[in-house]
């Protein structure tokens, strides 16, 4: 029998649990006192449920009294699956999302896509769920204030402080990207997405590099993380990692826990962040991608990182393991589609647990479903 996490935090504990399968990320966050963070969602391939909805309801939490915080760090499906759904289900919750997310460009595209749009799994799509959503709240409760919390750099997410703890163990969540530059570059992507006049029905594709991206760095009750989404190294040195590692306005302090971005390809990587933002030989956690011919992260980025750090772990192993393809289905559907790709039903959970210890070596760190140390990954 699979080995599942069924146990709640206690009280005061932290909790980072991160989900992953081939095509997916989801990160929860016990922030104590039974208060719950969740960034960006994914679904799990066994059961068809958002992770992060699954694991809160299997250990007893109540997603509608307990979330705080949501957080969508981009709109792309792989980050974005099932999150409509969690912010339905999380009625106390805040939602913030990227800033460029609430110009018009990509508020029209989202009213397009929601009459238009071919393809219900695209991220476009659970954005038009997620502001249908929050409209039907903000008439229940009589007030048009409820809106996102539009990130941005160096903006502050959410702010809490502990009983009877000092103004140093306060709870907060800020946003380290998109920088202006980013932002900018952003309206023109969204822009050139646009589906204009009577053109057909298209999906609509995100762009690289990934200018959207939300890094979030959260200190919760003295512990750090830094949660490096898809954010991309780019040539410009106002965009991507570059802004992030000269600002000086950013949060003091070292992660002591770096969830690495974009599955931990070489785009995404930036020395300085290992130099500066993170603590030595941090505790590294990260997710898999593989969709078609494109897998990461590759060995080259396994010794990469693990160059860095000897404490490092991967949510799912994807070596073999594929859904069962059903023959009349394929049949039925290769004249619709231009092609059909295996589905991969690895999924896992790196669970990492504190009492509030800074340390990397004091974090406790547990392996659930398919989850295993990074450098036991089968890499290309």
């Amino acid at each position: 029998m699979e080995r599942i996490a069924d146990s709640r935090p206690d009280g005061n504990q932290i909790e980072v649990s991160v989900f992953g399968p081939g095509y997916g990320e989801s990160i929860v966050i016990h922030a104590g006192n039974g208060e719950w963070i969740i960034v960006d969602s994914c679904i799990n391939p066994l059961s068809g449920k958002p992770a992060a909805l699954e694991y809160l309801e299997r250990i007893g939490v109540d997603p509608a009294s307990s979330v705080r915080l949501i957080v969508a760090t981009h709109w792309h499906d792989d980050h974005i699956r099932g999150l409509s759904k969690i912010f339905r289900a999380c009625k106390r919750s805040d939602f913030s999302c990227s800033v460029a997310l609430q110009s018009r460009q990509f508020l029209a595209l989202v009213e397009a896509c929601g009459t238009r749009h071919m393809m219900s799994s695209s991220g476009v799509d659970e954005f038009y769920e997620i502001l249908s959503a929050m409209a039907h709240r903000a008439r229940e409760a009589s007030s048009p204030g409820i809106h996102p919390r539009w990130a941005i750099a160096d903006r502050p997410l959410w702010r809490k402080s502990q009983p009877g703890a000092n103004a140093d163990l306060m709870n907060q969540v800020h946003a380290l990207s998109p920088s202006d530059a980013a932002m900018r570059r952003s309206l023109e992507e969204l822009a050139s997405l646009f589906p204009l006049g009577r053109s057909p029905k298209r999906r609509v594709m995100p762009r690289s590099p990934n200018h959207f991206a939300v890094v979030i760095w959260a200190n919760i009750r003295g512990t750090i993380l830094l949660l490096g989404s898809d954010l991309e190294e780019t040539n410009d040195p106002d965009t991507g990692w570059a802004k992030i590692v000269v600002s000086g306005t950013r949060p003091a302090g070292r992660a002591c826990l770096f969830k690495v971005p974009h599955h931990g390809s070489r785009n995404a990587d930036h020395p300085a962040v290992w130099s500066d933002l993170v603590d030595s030989r941090p505790l590294c956690v990260l997710t898999p991608f593989w969709m078609g011919s494109a897998q990461l992260p590759r060995r080259s980025d396994i010794e990469r990182i693990m160059q860095h750090t000897d404490n490092a772990y991967i949510s799912a192993d994807l070596k073999a393991k594929r859904l069962k393809r059903r023959k009349p289905v394929e049949e039925m559907l290769k004249g619709a589609v231009r092609s059909i790709r295996p589905l991969h039903s690895s999924f896992g959970h790196v669970r990492v647990r504190s009492s509030g210890q800074m340390d990397p070596k004091e974090l406790a760190v547990d392996l659930f479903g398919d989850a295993i140390p990074l450098n036991a990954f089968h890499a290309m």
